[in-house]
């Protein structure tokens, strides 16, 4: 018997405590196929409800057994040859907290995580194969072509990064402009009278000098008077001083070398009292040339509170603004860029979509003759399945590219194919998921799958010819299968039993792996019902027999 490794992607244990009639339980699952079987109501379907839980489902606080104030729910995984633990806590009030290997997740996280950890189906409860949009996965899945699905998604996501910051530079753009408009302004204003920092200092300067030129004006008229008129001047005085140290050189000579010096210190005052005359002619007390200076420093005090309170503030501010000019004119060129890009890529895209919708058609044909195959052995032979492409519509864009389709079936002969979510039934569903599961075996990312009493509405033959098909789909990956059929049952080596246990009035769920004897007896109730016969019990170890054989 063929056993798959240890090693793969499975459930190993699973953990649930105050969970509907639940008190506590764990249970462990092997790689394969674990057989679930267990008369109504004792809580199969409520197993199933815990792993819904686990892999991200809604929680109901009807959920919560009687008297209990919280729930748990605990998944240890086999994931990549790593344990994953995913746990959830479910309390009375409705809050809950999810962990993922003891670190606290996030729900979307949680679901992202396990997406491709299970797979839940049953008789009422076929969402992605009843949800079209799904259909193009699983053709998808059977194909050979996931390099140019790979190629083609990453230029749809490209695509949508250059747009998202395309729109938003174009979002931005009259904002700019307006931006623009003020930017120049300012830049006007500042750069009026092109100052610079030294500058500033020289107008303060001239100002003040032509604000004090009257009084400076009338020192340097006394400076002169003092210096040049009358007897007892600076000039008249410094005359007499050389005629009297003259007359005493006559008589001393050493006194002769101070002779040139009172001459230098004479040229000297001729050359300062004819700057002076020539400065108190030039200075000017014109009123209009001080209104203008005092209008220039009035600008630079608006320049400063406007633009930070300093020149070397608005200095900095108008270079600020120039760079920022500078840029705006870079921010049209990336826009210009950016729609060249796109136009580019979009090409791309165009190209490599048409070559994955050609490589879907071809696949398509394909997978419709073994899902009809398939089909066949399960007393299906009469049933039509096909994969219908839509229009195209050349506006479609997304990460899978440009094709849209959908599955359907006929059913009988003479009847026009239908949309499989229409007309189907549940067990007619539950064979065409398992034909497409049994058809991408070993390409199906969905480590494990539960088929939750799927075989309701067949019997005989077909409960045997399903039984060995979810035998040998249980050689690429985990099943869970809860089913009533001893047919299935007996299939596989790994038979958990749930049954209902009393204690002091209380009524719990339990589980247990069975021995093979107990196997026996389990698949003979099933055949004879609870009054377990013989003929019962010998049909029981023909089937195990014939499925272990």
């Amino acid at each position: 018997m063929y056993l798959p490794a240890l090693g793969c992607d499975v459930l190993n244990r699973l953990y649930i405590k105050n969970f509907a009639i639940i008190d506590e339980l764990t249970v462990a699952f092997s790689a394969g196929l674990n057989l679930i079987t267990g008369e109504t109501g004792v809580g199969k379907s409520v197993i199933v409800n815990a792993i819904k839980l686990l892999l991200g489902g809604k929680f109901s606080k009807e959920y919560i057994r009687t008297g209990a104030d919280k729930v748990i729910v605990e998944g240890i995984f086999n994931f990549e040859r790593n344990e994953l633990i995913i746990r959830r806590n479910f309390s009375v009030s409705g809050a809950s907290r999810s962990f993922i290997d003891d670190e606290p997740a996030s729900l979307e996280k949680i679901r992202e995580v396990t997406q491709y950890l299970m797979d839940l189906h049953g008789q009422h409860e076929q969402q992605r194969l009843l949800d079209i949009n799904q259909h193009i996965d699983y053709l998808d899945a059977y194909g050979s072509y996931q390099n140019e699905l790979d190629d083609l998604n990453q230029l749809y996501l490209d695509i949508e990064k250059y747009h998202k910051k395309l729109q938003a530079l174009r979002l931005n753009e009259n904002k700019v402009q307006e931006k623009e408009e003020l930017y120049k302004f300012q830049l006007q204003e500042i750069e009026a009278l092109n100052l610079s920092i030294s500058e500033e200092n020289e107008i303060q300067d001239a100002f003040y000098v032509l604000s004090n030129a009257a009084i400076v004006r009338e020192w340097v008229s006394t400076i002169l008077d003092l210096t040049e008129d009358g007897e007892q001047s600076v000039q008249n005085n410094l005359v007499q001083v050389e005629k009297l140290l003259q007359k005493s050189a006559n008589i001393d000579r050493n006194l002769n070398s101070f002779l040139p010096r009172i001459d230098q210190i004479h040229i000297e005052l001729n050359d300062i009292l004819g700057e002076l005359n020539h400065y108190i002619q030039a200075i000017s007390t014109d009123e209009q040339a001080l209104d203008e200076i005092n209008q220039k420093i009035s600008y630079v005090e608006m320049l400063k509170r406007k633009y930070g309170g300093s020149y070397s503030q608005v200095i900095e501010y108008r270079d600020f603004i120039k760079q920022w000019l500078h840029e705006k004119s870079g921010h049209k060129t990336e826009i210009k860029l950016l729609e060249e890009r796109l136009i580019f890529d979009r090409q791309k895209y165009m190209d490599a979509a048409n070559q994955v919708s050609s490589l879907r058609r071809s696949t398509a044909r394909l997978f419709e003759l073994e899902i009809a195959g398939i089909l066949s052995g399960m007393n299906m032979k009469n049933t039509a399945f096909s994969v219908r492409f839509f229009p195209d519509d050349i506006n479609r864009f997304t990460a899978k590219g440009i094709d849209d389709c959908q599955f359907y079936i006929s059913a009988n002969l003479g009847e026009d194919p239908k949309p499989l979510n229409r007309i189907i039934s549940g067990g007619e569903i539950s064979r065409i998921m398992l034909a497409i599961k049994l058809a991408l075996q070993g390409k199906d990312k969905t480590a494990s799958l539960v088929f939750d009493e799927v075989d309701t509405g067949i019997s005989g033959a077909t409960a045997e010819k399903i039984g060995d098909l979810i035998y040998k789909l249980s050689h690429h990956q985990q099943i869970l299968c809860i089913t009533h059929l001893p047919q299935i049952a007996s299939k596989g080596n790994y038979h958990l039993k749930v049954y209902k246990e009393h204690l002091d009035g209380i009524t719990s769920s339990k589980i247990k792996a069975l021995s093979p004897d107990e196997r026996i007896l389990e698949i003979a109730g099933l055949i004879s019902g609870k009054k377990i016969t013989t003929a019962g019990r010998q049909q029981a170890m023909k089937l195990l027999e014939e499925s272990h054989g």
